[in-house]
């Protein structure tokens, strides 16, 4: 396992307040990553919080392998786990960033649900380069950026202030440098496929790493 000051990160939403609040107001838009994972497909639910969608998927077929850098969301979504007993699924509490040394496996879709634009612009790059050398596919589920204006534009900033400080400013990073289109592009990986929601407030994009690499 990483050591214990790779494995910090702790917010005030963390445990039954993401699981019962949040979690459930994404969960429609990540369904869309149905649409474009390969049935029984070897998945990597990274951020995967209290576990929700990783149980989802593994409900559906999937190999999940759910880790967070949260010790408190693990442990509720290892608990989760026991009451849903799938076989196909494990909850681990690991730093992304150093997958490739923690996992001696490969998988077919590593998936970043609505947790690369809390995090510093380092551990951005450095969690998406580990992904390159794991999985064949990067599943990105986050804000369109820019947002839109007006009242759902406005709601998503106020919920990210209300999230507190330094993933405030992480966010505020995420937005003014361009979102997932700077991200993709200054980690060598190439879009095959976008989706946007109505409102184009969340935004689906599937990658793989650049033919030129």
């Amino acid at each position: 396992m990483a050591h214990a000051k790779q494995l910090e990160r702790k917010g005030w939403y963390d445990g039954w307040i993401y699981a019962n609040i949040i979690d459930t107001e994404t969960n429609p838009f990540r369904d869309r990553v149905f649409d474009v994972l390969k049935p029984g497909a070897k998945v990597l639910d990274i951020g995967c919080g209290t576990g929700n969608f990783s149980i989802k998927m593994a409900r559906r077929g999937f190999q999940v392998t759910g880790v967070d850098i949260s010790g408190e969301m693990i442990s509720v979504a290892k608990k989760r786990l026991m009451e849903t007993r799938l076989p196909n699924l494990q909850f681990l509490h690991i730093n992304g960033v150093y997958l490739p040394d923690e996992l001696n496996e490969h998988y077919d879709a590593a998936i970043l649900s609505f947790s690369i634009h809390e995090m510093a612009p380092p551990e951005r790059l450095a969690l998406i380069q580990s992904l390159k050398k794991v999985a064949r596919e990067i599943i990105f589920l986050d804000y369109h950026i820019p947002t839109p204006s007006g009242f759902w534009g406005f709601s998503v900033w106020a919920i990210e202030f209300l999230a507190g400080g330094e993933h405030f400013r992480n966010f505020q990073d995420f937005a003014q440098r361009g979102g997932l289109d700077t991200l993709v592009a200054e980690t060598g990986l190439t879009i095959q496929s976008e989706q946007i929601n109505s409102k184009e407030i969340f935004r689906l994009v599937v990658c793989s790493p650049s033919s030129a690499e």
